[in-house]
């Protein structure tokens, strides 16, 4: 469950952080609205639905949450069942089914992504194609297609769904080198809501068990 959240922030930041290589023209001037919204926007918040489809046992997974971002590094990711938190030096991960709370350095901690580290992997190993306008979740939006130049790369194709009114990606289905696939449903979305100075912070109760990794 961890490792699905994690794809997650993954694929969060990497729509933010994307730079298209070789992209058609209407691909391109897509991208560029796209990293101008998310780019000049200091924090972002959107309710999701996650499914995570595994080909080879033929078996289907959903879970609902909400994400935070804010800056490059600060992020927050909550589900029925789990809580990842980190404030850009220490990341705290609490289980409801364990009782849990793991923290952890951000630097070493295992599965975490930042920002900056998605950007350079990332950067111009995809090519983006215009697709057409297709519909998601009622809202009238572009698809994009993201494929790998590499068969190399894990995630081997990103299908974004586009606002057509607005440069927001509103749906994201990301497909592996194992034909699993991963989709996401957005909503609640917004941009630069001010959070707490403290929102990014975790501090378990005396009741649940910490295990500090650091």
């Amino acid at each position: 469950m961890k490792r699905i959240l994690w794809g997650l922030l993954m694929t969060v930041f990497f729509v933010v952080n994307f730079t298209a290589l070789r992209a058609d023209v209407k691909a391109d001037k897509i991208v560029k609205q796209i990293l101008a919204k998310y780019k000049n926007s200091k924090t972002f918040k959107a309710d999701f639905e996650q499914t995570y489809y595994w080909v080879l046992t033929d078996n289907t997974a959903v879970q609902r949450g909400t994400i935070w971002l804010e800056g490059k590094d600060k992020f927050k990711i909550q589900t029925e069942n789990q809580l990842i938190v980190s404030d850009g030096k220490t990341v705290w991960t609490y289980s409801k089914n364990t009782n849990q709370a793991l923290i952890d350095n951000v630097q070493k901690a295992e599965d975490i992504t930042l920002p900056g580290d998605v950007m350079l992997r990332f950067l111009d190993k995809y090519r983006a194609t215009y697709i057409g306008e297709e519909r998601a979740d009622g809202i009238a939006c572009q698809r994009l297609e993201l494929t790998a130049n590499s068969g190399d790369q894990f995630i081997q194709k990103v299908i974004l769904w586009v606002g057509k009114k607005d440069p927001i990606v509103r749906q994201i289905e990301q497909i592996d080198l194992n034909k699993n696939t991963s989709t996401y449903h957005l909503k609640g979305i917004e941009f630069d809501t001010p959070f707490a100075k403290d929102f990014f912070h975790y501090s378990p109760p005396d009741s649940v068990e910490v295990i500090d990794m650091r």
